[in-house]
């Protein structure tokens, strides 16, 4: 899988976690909490400090300022 894609598994898995947590962050009003659940992160705490790692800021943050940048 690494060889095709260049990511391993758990790397993949991560990403597509990831994807869903912005598009619901961007166009739901679930809680961060609800979506931390949602992309299957049981540990809240852990799923903020990959976001924050991942994004640069927290998903409050992306949230507010990505749908600032809907509403231009």
């Amino acid at each position: 899988m690494k060889q095709k894609t260049g990511y391993n598994f758990q790397e993949l898995l991560q990403r597509k976690r990831f994807q869903m947590a912005v598009f619901l962050l961007c166009d739901t009003k679930l809680s961060i909490e609800e979506i931390a659940l949602d992309v299957w992160y049981e540990n809240q705490s852990y799923f903020f400090r990959q976001f924050k790692k991942r994004y640069g800021m927290t998903p409050h943050k992306y949230r507010k300022e990505n749908i600032k940048d809907k509403k231009r």
